[in-house]
């Protein structure tokens, strides 16, 4: 099976993944799960240095790309870098924003971030309560005094 996007229009316009079945020549909907999901995102983003990663958070927040970022204690990172399996002390960053601000997220934080790599990653929020999502969307709303502006 391969999935193909097909057509818009859920509440949230996220967009409805529909699974085509070449098979059996034919287009399954998806779970009430799927079409559901609302535009909200976590973006997880590792740094080096504790003073690094509220820079990253501070200037998220403040140009209200990111609702939200925790900054997590220092976690072990063991990864593979040029070849060689690494180990490090790191602090992950948990940023919540919306699908549309996911583009300026990272290049925010590619301006800021002292790795030649960083990790940027997003995951969809499925489901929340209303207060916390609206909360959230109005938090990454771009101000009216600062339209077209991060």
């Amino acid at each position: 099976m391969k999935e193909k996007i097909v057509g818009k229009g859920n509440i949230f316009s996220t967009g409805i993944k529909w699974t085509a079945d070449a098979e059996n020549d034919r287009l399954e909907q998806p779970s009430k799960r799927e079409a559901w999901m609302t535009d909200k995102i976590v973006v997880l983003v590792t740094a080096g240095s504790l003073q690094e990663s509220k820079k990253i958070a501070r200037r998220l927040v403040e140009s209200r790309l990111a609702a939200c970022v925790n900054v997590t204690p220092p976690v072990q990172s063991i990864y593979r870098w040029q070849g060689k399996v690494a180990e490090d002390r790191e602090f992950l960053l948990i940023i919540k924003t919306s699908r549309k601000r996911f583009a300026e997220v990272k290049s925010a934080v590619l301006k800021i971030h002292s790795y030649t790599t960083p990790e940027i990653i997003s995951l969809p929020i499925l489901d929340g309560s209303n207060e916390y999502l609206a909360w959230l969307d109005d938090s990454v709303r771009p101000s009216r005094g600062a339209r077209g502006r991060a």
